[in-house]
């Protein structure tokens, strides 16, 4: 099942994602996803909800540079989905590799 970081993420809902990294178990929601081995932040990047991915690289359990299964990073789904604004966020991240 998805949890409730994963699903604020994928809707945007950045008040939400907000509340649920200050709460006591933000450790357990920074999951990776079984089958795609993605994690909540591949999935933020992947819909294009830049305020969030914004507030989750704030965040020091994020790992932007994460690759997921075939090596699938969070900056090459948000290229291939075409989201440029969250490209730009991303691209300004020192630890998010831009190598293609």
């Amino acid at each position: 099942g998805k949890n409730a970081l994963l699903l604020a993420c994928m809707r945007g809902d950045l008040v939400e994602v907000q509340r649920l990294l200050q709460s006591d178990k933000a450790d357990e929601l920074f999951f990776v996803d079984s089958s795609s081995q993605n994690t909540v932040f591949h999935f933020a990047c992947k819909e294009g909800h830049t305020e969030v991915v914004k507030e989750l690289l704030r965040d020091n359990r994020c790992s932007p540079a994460s690759a997921g299964l075939f090596r699938v990073t969070p900056f090459s789904i948000a290229c291939e989905a075409g989201h440029v604004d969250t490209v730009k966020v991303l691209m300004d991240d020192n630890r998010v590799s831009v190598d293609c």
